[in-house]
C-alpha cells in the first residue's frame, strides 16, 4: 500500500528529469559567462590622474580650462561614465554620450568630447588600451561676428561705465578704457599694479595678470611671458590720474571689489564689462570684446598698418592680429575691391551714357 501511494510521485520525477533531457538535447542554451574583471582603469581613475598630471600644471593647462573641465566632470560626466572601465568603452557608450548633451549647445557638448578624448588619450600614453574609440561631434557653424564699436558705441559705453563706476565705488570707466585705448586683456586689467606705470615716460608696463582668485602677494605673468610697455592714450592718463587722486596709491593694485575689497580678477572683470553694456542699451558682451575692438580700431586708421595693431595687442605671430581684424571689419581685400569698385563707378556716371531708344550706340558684330 505505501508502494502504491508513491507511485504517482516516482512517476512524476521520472517523466521530469526525461523531459528536462529532451529540452536541452532540442535547444540548448549555452550558460551565461561571468565576464573577466577589467584590469584597466575607470574613467573617474583617469581623471584623478589626468586633473593630477595635467590640469593642476599651470604651465601647460589654463585655470580657465582647469575650472570648465572640473565643472563638467563633477556634473555630469562622472555620474554618466565614472564608473565605466575604459576599455570596456563601446559605441553605445559613445552614442549616450552624445544624446547627454543634444539639447545643449555644441561648445558646450565638444568640450565635453575633448575632456573624454583627453582621458582616453591619457589612457592610450599609459598603455591600458591600445587605441581611443571615436567619439561623436557636434558639427558647429560660427557666423559673422558683430562689428566692432564705433566712435558713438563708445561714448555711451563710457557713460555707462561712470554712472556704475559712481555708484558701487568702481573705476569703471579707467577698466574699459584699458581695454580700447590699451587692448589689455581681462586679467592684465585686474594684475594692474600702480608700480606699473611709469608717469614720466606715459607708459604702462605690462607683466602681470590676475587670471583667478589668489592671495593679494602673489604674482602671475601674462599670457605667454609676453611683457611690454604700451604707451597711453591721453584720455586713458586723464583717467588714471583721476582714480589716482581719488583713491590714492596706497594699495598694491589699482581695482579693488566694492563688495569683498579683494583685488579683482578675470572672471570680475567680465561681468564688470558685462553689466557696463547692458546699462548702456547694448548687446552683453565679454571684457576680451574691448581687445578686439582696440585691434580693429588701430588696423583700419588710414595712416595705420597690421602691424602697428600687433605691437599694441603683443601677439607673437602677425597672422593671429590679422584673424582678430578680419572676423571684425572684414579683410583688407575686400575693403580694397570696395575702394576700387567706388572708384570705377564714378569714371563710369561721368562717362556719355547710351541714347534712349532702340537703337545701340555700337552695333554688335555678327561673329558667325
Amino acid at each position: 500500500s505505501w508502494g502504491e501511494r508513491q507511485v504517482k510521485d516516482i512517476i512524476r520525477e521520472l517523466f521530469q528529469d526525461q523531459a528536462k533531457a529532451m529540452i536541452l538535447d532540442e535547444d540548448p542554451k549555452p550558460e551565461k559567462q561571468n565576464p573577466k574583471p577589467s584590469k584597466a582603469p575607470t574613467m573617474q581613475d583617469l581623471w584623478e590622474k589626468y586633473e593630477t598630471e595635467v590640469l593642476s600644471d599651470k604651465e601647460r593647462t589654463r585655470p580657465r580650462t582647469y575650472k570648465t573641465y572640473d565643472k563638467l566632470w563633477r556634473n555630469p560626466l562622472r555620474r554618466l561614465i565614472g564608473k565605466l572601465h575604459c576599455d570596456r568603452w563601446t559605441k553605445e557608450d559613445s552614442k549616450k554620450l552624445f544624446a547627454r548633451f543634444k539639447h545643449l549647445s555644441g561648445i558646450y557638448s565638444n568640450t565635453a568630447t575633448t575632456l573624454v578624448a583627453n582621458l582616453f588619450a591619457l589612457a592610450v600614453e599609459e598603455g591600458f588600451i591600445g587605441e581611443a574609440p571615436k567619439l561623436l561631434r557636434r558639427k558647429t557653424k560660427s557666423g559673422p561676428k558683430a562689428p566692432a564699436h564705433n566712435e558713438g558705441d563708445l561714448d555711451l559705453l563710457l557713460k555707462a561705465a561712470r554712472e556704475m563706476g559712481a555708484m558701487n565705488g568702481e573705476p569703471l570707466e579707467l577698466m574699459v578704457l584699458l581695454g580700447v585705448d590699451a587692448g589689455l586683456r581681462p586679467g592684465e586689467v585686474a594684475g594692474l599694479r600702480w608700480r606699473d606705470i611709469d608717469w614720466a615716460a606715459n607708459q604702462r608696463i605690462i607683466e602681470n595678470q590676475r587670471p583667478h582668485q589668489m592671495p593679494e602677494s602673489e604674482d602671475y605673468p601674462v599670457k605667454y611671458d609676453l611683457c611690454g610697455r604700451i604707451t597711453m592714450t591721453a584720455r586713458l592718463r586723464v583717467a588714471l590720474e583721476a582714480v589716482k587722486e581719488k583713491m590714492g596709491t596706497h594699495r598694491k593694485f589699482v581695482f579693488y571689489s566694492s563688495k569683498t575689497k579683494r583685488p579683482m580678477h578675470t572672471d570680475i572683470v567680465w561681468d564688470r564689462i558685462t553689466r557696463v553694456h547692458l546699462r548702456a542699451g547694448m548687446p552683453p558682451k565679454a571684457g576680451h570684446w574691448l581687445r578686439h575692438c582696440a585691434a580693429s580700431r588701430v588696423a583700419h586708421h588710414p595712416q595705420a598698418s597690421l602691424s602697428d595693431a600687433q605691437g599694441l595687442l603683443r601677439h607673437k605671430h602677425i597672422s593671429t592680429t590679422d584673424l582678430y581684424v578680419s572676423q571684425l571689419r572684414g579683410t583688407d581685400q575686400s575693403r580694397r575691391a570696395a575702394a576700387i569698385l567706388d572708384s570705377i563707378n564714378d569714371d563710369e556716371t561721368g562717362n556719355e551714357l547710351a541714347t534712349t531708344g532702340n537703337t545701340r550706340q555700337n552695333e554688335r558684330l555678327d561673329l558667325n
